[in-house]
């Protein structure tokens, strides 16, 4: 607002930005409520500021934004920011350690069965006969006579040939039972020709027995 006042030679001059007050007719600033003067509150800009205290606030730059789902305004007219769990990425190295031991208590389990499932098996070789055993929970035993094997194998792969270690196969003529597999022997030439051996020989004096 632009008020006119008189100066000392009785010129009217302009003051801009203020207004005079109803109540007592001093100068005040144009955005005032209250006169400074007499201390009168000025009905007209008293709506205007209940409204600009009722309106709500907006949310800072950079604010959290409320979680999907929050209610609008929390019990006693306060309103909701965030609500909700916090990301698990603050636990980002935490998840990563946790994953890790994970994998390594399977591995140890692992570990654990593959060494109780190989001290479960037992073998026995003689020159008549070849006793095996397996089974973690029941327990299996059985006997290979040596005149029913017709062929023997010795097979060694690449990892066994460095790990000295060999794997011979026997096949018998037992329809239920043809083949039987031995893993993780010595790796002897001499233990292959000398079951070999019993073999051809257990077989020969079965036919001996037969024809006598």
């Amino acid at each position: 607002m632009v008020v006119g006042a008189l100066s000392a030679g009785g010129r009217r001059t302009t003051i801009a930005g203020v207004k005079p007050c109803p109540f007592c007719a001093e100068q005040i600033q144009d955005a005032a409520i209250k006169c400074r003067f007499c201390g009168s509150m000025l009905e007209e800009r008293a709506p205007a500021a209940a409204a600009a205290l009722a309106a709500p606030l907006a949310p800072a730059p950079g604010a959290l934004s409320p979680a999907p789902g929050a209610l609008a305004a929390a019990p006693g007219g306060a309103r909701v920011l965030f609500e909700g769990a916090p990301s698990w990425k603050a636990w980002f190295w935490s998840y990563v350690a946790a994953s890790v031991l994970s994998l390594v208590l399977v591995g140890l389990v692992w570990l654990g069965i593959l060494h109780w499932k190989r001290k479960s098996l037992r073998y026995k070789i003689t020159d008549r006969t070849i006793d095996y055993e397996a089974g973690l929970l029941t327990r299996r035993v059985e006997t290979l006579q040596l005149w029913r094997v017709h062929d023997l194998d010795l097979r060694q792969t690449f990892m066994e040939r460095l790990l000295d270690i060999a794997e011979i196969r026997v096949f018998t003529r037992d329809a239920s039972d043809p083949e039987l597999v031995i893993r993780g022997l010595p790796a002897s030439r001499e233990l292959f020709e000398a079951l070999k051996n019993a073999a051809e020989l257990a077989r020969q004096q079965r036919v001996l027995g037969v024809v006598q």
